[in-house]
C-alpha cells in the first residue's frame, strides 16, 4: 500500500470521526423533520420504516414548503435563472458581446433545465437537505454520451475542509458499491477483492467502501495539460483493497455544497430543522398525550365492582355483561370520568405548531393576502420577504449556484458547445448574473425608484430644467431595461446608437441650413417685391420737398 492511499483513508476515518456529534444531530432532525431523506448516522434496512417517532407532520410539512419555495425562488424549472456578463462594463455595451453573453447563457440554462441531466431532482433533494440538516452535497459529472449530469449526494457521505477563507476546498466522499456495481463502473481498474467478489454470483452484491477525494494540487506542471495536472486532483480508492483505483483531475470543482448558515468556528452547516427540533420533538409528545387523553374520554376505563359480575365484561358496542340483580343499589359498572381536556392539548400544540413554522420562515413565505391588493402592495410585500430570504439565498448562490454554473461553463466551452468566443471577449473575466425571481424582485426595485424619483423631482426640473443634466438618462435607461429583464437583442449597441443620433443631428442642421436659406430666399424676394413701391415712396417724397 502506498503512502498516498494511506494518507486518504487515514484522513477521511479523521474527518469521519471529527463530525461524529454533528451527524448525530443531523440524524434527529431526519427522524423528526425528514423521514424520508436516507439515515445519516446508521445503515438501515432497505424498504425500512423511518417514520415511526412522527405522531404530527407539521415539521415534515413547513421543511417541503421551505424546499419548495426555495426551488421556485432560486432555480425555477420552467425559466431561465441566470445569464452572463463580462466584468468590464464597457463590453457589455457592445451589441455583439452582449448576443454571445446571451446565447451562451440560453445554451447553459438548456443543460440545467434539461430532464436528461436530472438537475430539477437533484436540486429539490439539495434543498430539502440544506434547510433541514444544514449541509447538502451535489455532484456535476461530464458522462460522454450522455452529457452533463447532476447527482445529489447523501449527507452521510461528505466530508469536507475549508481553506484560511471559509471556502470549501476539500471534499471526501466516502460511500459504498457492490462489488458488481464497481466493476461495471471502473472495469479492471478494480482490486483484487473486488473483482473476485464481482466475478462469484453469490458474492457479486457484497459492499465495499470506497472513497473519493478531491483537493487542490499543490504541485503542478505548467508545461502539461493531462489528468493529473488539472486545478483539482481527484482519486478513488477502495479501502479493503487498499488500492488506488483511478487517479484524474478536474478543471473545475465538481462538488457543490451548500450550507443554509453556519459558525464560523465549524464547517458544517445547521439548518431550520436543527432550530425547530426541540419544538417538533415536544409536538410529537404533546400529541401522544393528547390523543391518550382523547381515547379515555372517547372509550373510558370502567369501574367495576369486586363482586356480582358474572361473566366477561363486554365493551365493545352491544356487547351484553351479566351481573346478579338485587346485589348493587348502583350500576355495577360505570366509566371512570378522569377530567382529561384534550382541547388544551390541542391548544398548546396549536402554539407549538406557530413556532414550528416561524422557524422554517412560513410566514414569509407565505404572502399576506387581503381581499383586495395592488399590484404596487404586492410588489413591496415580495420585495420584504426577499430581503429576509436574501441571507440564505446569497450563501446558496455562491456556494451550490456559482460552484455548479462554473462548472457546467468550463465543460461546455472544452467541448465546443458555445459560438465562436468574440476577440472582445478573449481574456475578459466573465461574471454570473442571476436573474431568478428573488433576484428579479430586488432589481425591479431600482426601476421602481428610478420612477419614484422622476415623479418627485418633475416640479423642480419644471422650475430649472438645467437640474435634468444630473442624471446620466442614456444609463438610467439601459440599467432600468437591464432590471425589468429585456433581452439583450431588443437593444442597440451604443456605437449604433451614436451614429444614429449623429446622423439625426445632421439631418437636423441640414433641416436648419434649408430652412434659414429658404427664409433668406423669401426675405431677398419680398425685398424685391417692394423695391418699386420703396422706390415710389422716395419719388413722392422728394416732389413733396420741391
Amino acid at each position: 500500500m502506498s503512502d498516498r492511499i494511506r494518507d486518504i483513508i487515514a484522513k477521511a476515518d479523521r474527518m469521519q470521526a471529527d463530525r461524529g456529534v454533528y451527524l448525530q444531530h443531523c440524524q434527529e432532525v431526519r427522524d423528526f423533520i425528514y423521514p424520508l431523506a436516507m439515515a445519516v448516522n446508521r445503515v438501515e434496512t432497505l424498504g425500512q420504516k423511518s417514520n415511526d417517532k412522527v405522531l404530527d407532520n407539521s415539521g415534515e410539512t413547513a421543511h417541503e414548503l421551505l424546499a419548495a419555495t426555495i426551488v421556485s425562488t432560486l432555480t425555477p424549472s420552467w425559466d431561465d435563472f441566470f445569464g452572463l456578463r463580462a466584468a468590464n462594463e464597457q463590453l457589455n455595451r457592445s451589441a455583439n458581446v452582449a448576443f454571445w453573453l446571451e446565447d451562451a447563457a440560453g445554451r447553459m440554462n438548456k443543460v440545467f433545465r434539461s430532464g436528461r441531466g436530472g438537475f430539477s431532482t437533484a436540486q429539490h433533494e439539495k434543498y430539502l437537505d440544506v434547510t433541514g440538516m444544514g449541509t447538502a452535497g451535489g455532484f456535476i459529472a461530464d458522462r460522454p454520451g450522455r452529457g452533463i449530469i447532476f447527482n445529489s449526494v447523501p449527507l452521510r457521505q461528505l466530508l469536507l475542509a475549508e481553506n484560511a477563507d471559509g471556502k470549501v476546498d476539500q471534499v471526501y466522499r466516502d460511500f459504498k458499491l457492490s462489488a458488481r456495481q464497481a466493476v461495471g463502473r471502473w472495469g479492471r481498474k478494480c482490486g483484487a477483492k473486488v473483482q473476485e467478489a464481482a466475478s462469484d454470483p453469490k458474492k457479486e452484491e457484497t459492499q465495499f467502501r470506497f472513497i473519493h477525494a478531491v483537493e487542490p494540487r499543490q504541485l503542478l506542471d505548467s508545461g502539461k495539460r493531462d489528468r493529473l495536472n488539472m486545478p483539482m486532483g481527484s482519486e478513488y480508492v477502495c479501502v479493503e483493497d487498499k488500492h488506488m483505483i483511478d487517479e484524474g483531475g478536474f478543471q473545475e470543482m465538481p462538488y457543490s455544497t451548500p450550507r443554509w448558515t453556519k459558525r464560523a468556528d465549524e464547517v458544517y452547516g445547521r439548518g431550520c430543522g436543527m432550530k425547530a427540533l426541540a419544538d417538533v420533538r415536544m409536538l410529537q409528545r404533546t400529541m401522544k398525550v393528547t390523543i391518550r387523553g382523547g381515547e379515555k374520554m372517547i372509550d373510558p376505563p370502567l369501574m367495576v365492582a369486586d363482586d356480582g359480575v358474572v361473566g366477561p365484561i363486554r365493551s365493545n358496542a352491544n356487547g351484553i355483561t351479566y351481573y346478579r340483580s338485587g346485589t348493587y343499589s348502583i350500576d355495577p359498572i360505570k366509566a371512570l370520568l378522569t377530567g382529561g381536556r384534550p382541547d388544551i392539548g390541542e391548544e398548546i400544540m396549536q402554539g407549538v405548531r406557530t413556532r414550528i413554522d416561524n422557524a422554517f420562515l412560513k410566514p414569509v413565505i407565505q404572502m399576506i393576502r387581503k381581499d383586495r391588493m395592488t399590484a404596487t402592495e404586492v410588489l413591496q410585500v415580495t420585495d420584504e420577504n426577499q430581503r429576509i430570504l436574501s441571507p440564505y439565498t446569497g450563501r446558496l448562490m455562491l456556494e451550490d449556484l456559482e460552484v455548479m454554473i462554473e462548472r457546467v461553463f468550463g465543460i461546455m466551452m472544452r467541448g465546443g458547445a458555445f459560438l465562436p468566443l468574440p476577440t472582445e471577449l478573449q481574456g475578459q473575466t466573465l461574471v454570473i448574473e442571476y436573474v431568478s425571481p428573488a433576484v428579479k424582485s430586488q432589481r425591479v426595485a431600482r426601476a421602481r425608484a428610478l420612477a419614484q424619483f422622476n415623479e418627485i423631482t418633475a416640479p423642480m426640473v419644471q422650475m430649472d430644467q438645467a437640474l435634468a443634466d444630473n442624471l446620466d438618462a442614456d444609463l438610467a435607461y439601459r440599467d432600468t431595461a437591464d432590471a425589468l429583464g429585456l433581452p439583450k437583442d431588443w437593444m442597440r449597441d451604443t456605437d449604433k446608437v451614436g451614429e444614429m443620433r449623429q446622423a439625426r443631428q445632421q439631418a437636423q442642421a441640414q433641416a436648419l441650413q434649408q430652412k434659414q436659406a429658404m427664409e433668406g430666399i423669401e426675405t431677398a424676394a419680398n425685398a424685391v417685391r417692394a423695391l418699386p413701391a420703396l422706390k415710389a415712396m422716395q419719388a413722392g417724397g422728394a416732389d413733396a420737398a420741391a
